[in-house]
């Protein structure tokens, strides 16, 4: 794209020449930063409403922070866009996602600048504290930042960070940009809880008497206008980050850099745990990511001035389609059986298992193992989605619970790995080609998994018409793999 459209964007190949700016050129540069993720996404494809709602997160965080000596830890790493376009891969922009291209999430073998690996998620606070407690022994000057929020903050890894942080004495500042979403609507206790900071009636009332009152006085009430953010400390109740130990500062607009910049200046130079509540809106600056940000969350390439279009001929149905219309046929037969995603519900193709059995649809953040756990052990069949950055929670759990020996139903999608994930502890690998035939090159690959990795059953779900045995490898087509997985014939 011609670059002579983002003039002032052009000349920033990295953060130490973005400092250089004057505080007034930033606006402009975050307006030219959106609109180049604009074009440049569109034509790609990738994560795009949470990008859009980081762009003055990241100008700032760049601007205050001398990166990379003081490091930055994304949460979830699919926030990370303007991240690297502001880091010197912006020529690499178009290779986004990739064979040979730029990761759609932090890399440290990318850059200098991506300070931890992190995708699907809740790794970054325990990891930027590591990083805090390690500066503090050798006696540096560097700053641990831990950026969490597209629905991060709702995993238990988190709050294991946050207790740990809280009485660890050294200087990490974690920013919770809170998009009020996740992938899907938010969920939990946590969101209603930030909800309720934000519209808070008695803070609201507040605000507005005080506003009503010193109106008559101009430059006092600019003051107060000023140490708003301070102030409103006084007429809210303790948060619960204080008390895990953090001074909580927020909520403060996070699109808007004259209260970012100052606010991150001043978190600078504080020593201990800092807490900052950023509010950003998922897809802000293009109108159709912020009416639908969830169509917008993921899509591939599309005409700006369009939008997201139905394609002209319907598509193949795609493994998930299939497998949502599969458990809700099932749903109907068996009043156990429940399904359980991971913030994920339109990824997971639950949508109209939700609208058809809502008391058995359950969406409990990214953690969703240890409730089909709860679940199996009480007779109740349970299905659960793992996508593949959210698939270590999965293993997490598994290797603690795995010797209690209940059967677990489990389905994946999004692979770009050779297996997808062992059923139980049987020994089973799953791999899912859903809209492929089996080729000799794809199955000799999958025959040296099984040899290397000892494994006793390998089911390939493909496109083929008819089940078929090559081996150790069992291919299957779509429909007969679900019902084999419903029978319990897979673990045999």
């Amino acid at each position: 794209m011609p670059n002579n459209l983002y003039p002032l964007l052009q000349s920033i190949n990295a953060p130490a020449q973005l400092r250089l700016l004057a505080r007034s050129q930033l606006g402009e540069l975050a307006a030219e930063l959106r609109s180049f993720l604009l074009d440049s996404v569109s034509q790609t494809g990738g994560h795009l409403s949470s990008n859009l709602g980081t762009v003055e997160l990241t100008v700032a965080l760049h601007y205050v922070f001398n990166t990379p000596h003081d490091r930055i830890v994304w949460d979830v790493g699919h926030q990370t866009y303007s991240h690297k376009i502001l880091t010197g891969r912006r020529e690499r922009m178009a290779s986004l996602r990739q064979w040979g291209g730029l990761s759609g999430f932090p890399q440290r073998g990318e850059s200098e600048f991506d300070a931890f690996g992190t995708a699907h998620s809740s790794t970054s606070i325990s990891a930027a504290l590591g990083m805090a407690v390690a500066a503090k022994l050798k006696g540096e000057e560097r700053r641990a930042i831990a950026v969490i929020g597209d629905g991060a903050m709702t995993a238990g890894l988190a709050f294991e960070g946050l207790n740990n942080a809280g009485v660890a004495d050294c200087n990490l500042l974690v920013i919770l940009n809170d998009n009020a979403m996740s992938i899907s609507p938010p969920v939990g206790a946590l969101n209603r809880h930030l909800a309720k900071l934000m519209s808070g009636q008695f803070y609201a009332a507040a605000k507005s008497v005080g506003k009503t009152v010193l109106k008559g006085a101009p430059p006092l009430f600019e003051l107060v206008k000023r140490f708003e953010e301070q102030a409103k400390g006084m007429v809210m109740p303790a948060t619960l980050f204080e008390k895990f130990g953090f001074n909580y500062i927020g909520p403060i607009d996070g699109h808007d850099l004259d209260s970012l910049i100052p606010t991150l200046e001043n978190i600078k130079h504080l020593k201990g745990p800092q807490f900052l509540h950023v509010v950003t809106k998922k897809g802000q600056g293009y109108k159709l990511a912020e009416a639908d940000p969830v169509a917008y969350h993921g899509p591939g390439k599309f005409d700006l001035g369009v939008g997201l279009q139905a394609p002209a001929t319907p598509p193949s149905l795609t493994f998930t389609q299939v497998f949502g219309q599969w458990l809700c046929d099932m749903a109907a037969h068996d009043p156990r059986l429940v399904g359980i995603t991971p913030a994920m519900r339109e990824g997971s193709g639950l949508v109209e298992f939700e609208q058809r059995f809502p008391e058995r649809y359950f969406d409990v953040g990214i953690a969703n193992y240890l409730l089909k756990r709860g679940r199996i052990v009480t007779g109740n069949e349970s299905f659960g989605h793992a996508f593949e950055h959210f698939i270590y929670h999965e293993i997490y759990s598994h290797s603690h619970y795995s010797d209690l020996n209940y059967p677990v139903n489990y389905w994946r999608t999004a692979s770009q790995i050779e297996v997808d994930f062992i059923l139980g502890d049987h020994e089973v690998a799953v791999e899912v080609k859903s809209t492929e035939m089996a080729n000799p090159r794809h199955l000799h690959g999958l025959k040296s998994f099984t040899e290397e990795y000892n494994v006793k059953k390998l089911i390939l779900v493909s496109n083929d018409p008819s089940p078929r045995k090559v081996g150790k490898i069992m291919i299957m087509p779509w429909k007969f793999f679900l019902d084999q997985l419903w029978d319990g014939g897979l673990i045999e």
